[in-house]
């Protein structure tokens, strides 16, 4: 079963962040499973994903939760509760950053954002280590323990920065595979915004979130899962191989 850490651990944690959860996708590479129900609420050992998610986040004592729901977002917001919900009516047509525009713009006040892919499991510590962290600078969760994967969305560190990213990097420019989790600092929320604004606005709505930080050039750290387990769900198979006394 899930390992739920003692409360104890978390009596430091962040009461003031935002935490954003991306979960407007059709999960197409899921289909025909998905057919009918929202990727983040696929179970596992009898949990949604997205449920894991916000157990994480709330033993973390984070309570300011948006979820951006497209797909069958009916569904997510009768199955799940005491979060904000705000949808992406284009879903069909857009990407990450059209559903990030629209939870930035639903928030009042701005403060140290956490952002998780819906689709992105991990071990509490590695939640825990993203909130805590001192680094100035937006950054990343990467894994730089995985082998070079064509499909996997690559990053390349040089002297500690993120320099390139993306799924078309060079195996001799892959420093590691990005593990879905974004911290962006209160000092950096409106520049950060202003970006994912103008991306939408230009008419970029078909990019991943994350190129905002490519495309502005934000200066950009790595936190390392260090060998703690994560997973992403994109297929059956991973479905069947999440390892639930990792989580």
């Amino acid at each position: 079963m899930f390992t739920i850490l003692n409360s104890n651990h978390y009596q430091g944690c962040r009461r003031n962040m935002v935490a954003i959860i991306l979960a407007a996708g059709m999960g197409k590479r899921l289909y025909p499973i998905t057919k009918d129900i929202p990727k983040c609420l696929l179970e596992i050992d009898g949990k949604t994903i997205i449920e894991h998610q916000i157990e994480a986040l709330k033993n973390c004592k984070i309570d300011r939760i948006f979820i951006a729901v497209g797909y069958r977002g009916n569904q997510v917001k009768e199955k799940v509760k005491n979060v904000q919900f705000v949808s992406n009516p284009f879903y069909r047509f857009t990407n990450s950053v059209a559903s990030l525009w629209f939870v930035l713009n639903r928030i009042n006040k701005p403060d140290d954002l956490i952002i998780l892919n819906g689709d992105i499991l991990c071990e509490h510590s590695i939640i825990d280590e993203v909130i805590h962290s001192k680094i100035k600078q937006i950054t990343m969760l990467m894994d730089d323990r995985v082998a070079y994967e064509e499909a996997d969305f690559k990053l390349f560190i040089e002297k500690g920065y993120v320099k390139k990213m993306g799924k078309t990097l060079e195996i001799d420019e892959y420093s590691g595979e990005y593990a879905g989790v974004v911290r962006v600092p209160k000092a950096k929320y409106h520049a950060f915004k202003s970006a994912v604004e103008e991306i939408v606005f230009e008419e970029g709505f078909d990019k991943w979130y994350e190129l905002v930080i490519k495309l502005f050039g934000f200066a950009t750290k790595v936190i390392k899962t260090k060998g703690r387990y994560w997973i992403e769900i994109d297929s059956e198979k991973d479905l069947r191989s999440v390892k639930i006394d990792k989580l």
